[in-house]
């Protein structure tokens, strides 16, 4: 049996085509709109200069009376919301959808342009009438966008004046921050409206591979977008930071350094967000390290501009654990194959470290007096065991590591380096007559030692087990074992206590090095081989175990 017919103002479903029953499902409010949209579209057809003139005589008025809501801005509201439903959505339509040379004619009279002046105002944002700014940064987004998708021949007019627009957009960058449009944002974007231009500004460089000015304020907007976005949203990733391909060597320009970080949106704030982002909670919320590895980068990028003021940036990188942050992400994934799967994630956070542990080394040997470390003695062995762990389970494929093989060798030469450092460090610090050190000493000792604690053994045990495994081909264990454990020697550790409280605990611990219950105790009863008698959680584990360590025998 058939379904009844819907109907809608005494005409049934079946009675009319489909694209009129659509019409008349709208709200009569929307079908007057619509029909004030149409009108506005059949007038940017028949003469463009009309439109553009009662927009500007209209925004004239409304800025004369800006300080209230009278009648001069509801006027100007009324004729900017159906300039919005003539190109957000009539324009949508085919039937009566903009002609190329209706389009140019429109460009000629100026519209574009004056909606952009508007836009760019000092006053715009201010508007008594929030919903006149919404509709109207939204036309400005669609003729963006349109002129990118369905007019190309106006790519270049729209990207002419990016320079102004990103000027103004960073200028009054707060109000538009803490600015909520009554439009909700475009479906499949869920972005806050300005990002939306930002993203449709991004894809436009791209289309034309037109480089971005060195003056352009667009990354210093990204940027700002970024640190006071509420979530992970689709595009987070990626034009929030202005992609590379955008932005070139602009990142590196002291310049903007100075005018988006330090004066403008604050070192705080920018690694604020970072650390967010780091830990991965709520909102932040992500699956793989590679989801991080473009704002890591950025910061990267940063980190690499040497001069006096812009080292308060490593100093900032310290204050908010971000050298913690980022080890604790490379050691979680280190055993597990995480460097061959991340290169460009490691990559970026073993630099990012580098300039943490340099600025620390540096400042140790200067006459300035250090007021705090930049990374503290328990983070520095937290970063020296995932080094070792990645020696470890790469140490014996060295030649077909590939794309991660630059990260591996970054991370193969500070270990040594730093390993060397700090034990002198430490060694000096012990050597000091009681009650000479100073408070940063004390602190970095204890910390190193408690690091120690947790640290040391496991890494120990994964870069004996790797030595075993390379039987003498890479000499590198051999070397940052003895270095290893003459560093754990002076921070108090034991070998032999170590061992014995393995084995003690070898039953509530799968045997294999890789697994998560490896190095915490496991949620379920361990199975027990009756080869050798090691613990594993699963089949799995047993049989990597097996093949790696070349056991012959069958369970």
């Amino acid at each position: 049996m058939e379904d009844d017919p819907i109907n809608i103002d005494g005409v049934t479903k079946l009675d009319v085509p489909e694209d009129e029953l659509y019409y008349m499902s709208w709200s009569p409010e929307k079908r007057l709109n619509v029909k004030a949209g149409e009108r506005v579209l059949q007038q940017i057809r028949d003469d463009p200069g009309l439109v553009t003139a009662q927009l500007r005589d209209a925004w004239t008025a409304a800025r004369v009376s800006a300080s209230d809501a009278g009648s001069a801005g509801q006027a100007f509201a009324e004729v900017v919301k159906n300039m919005w439903w003539a190109f957000g959505v009539c324009q949508q339509y085919k039937d009566h959808k903009l002609s190329l040379e209706a389009w140019s004619r429109m460009y000629d009279a100026g519209l574009p342009d004056l909606v952009l002046d508007i836009i760019m105002a000092t006053d715009f944002w201010t508007l008594p009438q929030s919903n006149a700014v919404g509709h109207l940064f939204d036309i400005h987004t669609r003729i963006a966008w349109s002129s990118q998708h369905s007019y190309q021949p106006f790519r270049q007019r729209v990207l002419s004046h990016s320079d102004a627009l990103w000027t103004a957009m960073w200028n009054n960058r707060d109000i538009i921050a803490s600015w909520h449009s009554d439009k909700p944002p475009v479906a499949n974007l869920q972005e806050h409206p300005s990002v939306q231009a930002l993203v449709i500004y991004f894809v436009l460089y791209r289309q034309t591979e037109t480089p971005l000015a060195p003056s352009s304020h667009m990354p210093h907007f990204s940027l700002h977008a970024w640190t006071t976005a509420k979530c992970r949203s689709m595009y987070f990733d990626t034009v929030y930071l202005c992609d590379d391909g955008v932005i070139g060597p602009t990142l590196r320009n002291p310049t903007f350094i100075d005018e988006a970080i330090i004066d403008g949106i604050g070192i705080g704030p920018c690694y604020a967000r970072l650390a967010d982002l780091l830990r991965g909670e709520g909102p932040w919320q992500w699956d793989r390290p590679d989801e991080v590895e473009r704002a890591l980068n950025f910061f990267d990028s940063l980190l690499h501009v040497d001069t006096p003021e812009h080292r308060e940036l490593v100093v900032g990188a310290g204050r908010h654990r971000i050298p913690h942050l980022v080890a604790t992400i490379a050691k979680k994934y280190a055993l597990s194959g995480g460097l061959r799967t991340y290169p460009r994630f490691y990559n970026f956070a073993f630099s990012i470290i580098a300039k943490a542990i340099q600025y620390d080394l540096i400042m140790r040997s200067s006459s300035e007096r250090m007021e705090s470390l930049v990374v503290p003695g328990e983070d520095l062995i937290l970063i020296l065991s995932c080094s070792i762990d990645v020696l470890a389970v790469h140490g014996n494929d060295e030649s077909t590591l590939d794309k991660a093989r630059p990260a591996y060798d970054s991370v193969k030469e500070g270990l040594l380096v730093c390993v060397q450092a700090y034990y002198d460090w430490a060694l000096k610090i012990k050597g000091q007559p009681r009650g000479t050190t100073t408070a940063l000493e004390r602190d970095l000792l204890c910390g190193l030692q408690r690091g120690a604690q947790e640290h040391w053994w496991p890494s120990l045990r994964a870069l004996t087990a790797a030595k075993r495994r390379c039987e003498g081909r890479n000499k590198d264990m051999a070397k940052f074992g003895t270095l290893w454990k003459g560093f754990g020697a002076l921070l108090g550790c034991n070998i032999k206590r170590e061992r014995d409280r393995d084995a003690s605990e070898a039953a509530n611990r799968c045997v294999r090095i890789e697994c998560e219950y490896h190095r915490k105790p496991a949620e379920k009863r361990l199975l027990r081989c009756k080869g050798c008698g090691v613990f594993y959680c699963s089949r799995d584990c047993q049989v990597a175990f097996v093949f790696i360590e070349d056991i012959g025998y069958a369970d």
